[in-house]
C-alpha cells in the first residue's frame, strides 16, 4: 500500500508544477475566450472555484488537479498556438 500512496503523492505533485501561476491561468482562459462559469462546467465544479483558482486564493484539489491543468494545457496548445 505505502508504494500506491508514494505513487499518488508524486502524480499530484506533477500535476501541480504543470500548474501555470493563477494570473496565466486566467490568461489562457480569457484568450480561449471562455468565461469562468463554462471552464467550471467543464471541471464539474462552481464558478466561484474557477474565480479563487485564477485569484490563487485556492488551488485544484486531487479530483480537479488533473482536470485543469489537462484542459489548461490543451487549450494553450490547440487554441492559442
Amino acid at each position: 500500500m505505502p508504494v500506491r500512496r508514494f505513487d499518488e503523492v508524486i502524480t499530484r505533485a506533477k500535476a501541480r508544477r504543470g500548474l501555470p501561476a493563477p494570473v496565466a491561468r486566467r490568461l489562457i482562459r480569457e484568450g480561449a475566450q471562455l468565461t469562468q462559469e463554462e471552464l467550471a462546467t467543464e471541471l464539474g465544479v462552481d464558478q466561484a472555484t474557477v474565480a479563487r483558482w485564477e485569484k490563487g486564493d485556492r488551488s485544484p484539489r486531487r479530483e480537479s488537479l488533473d482536470l485543469y491543468v489537462a484542459l489548461l494545457e490543451r487549450l494553450q496548445r490547440e487554441v492559442l498556438s
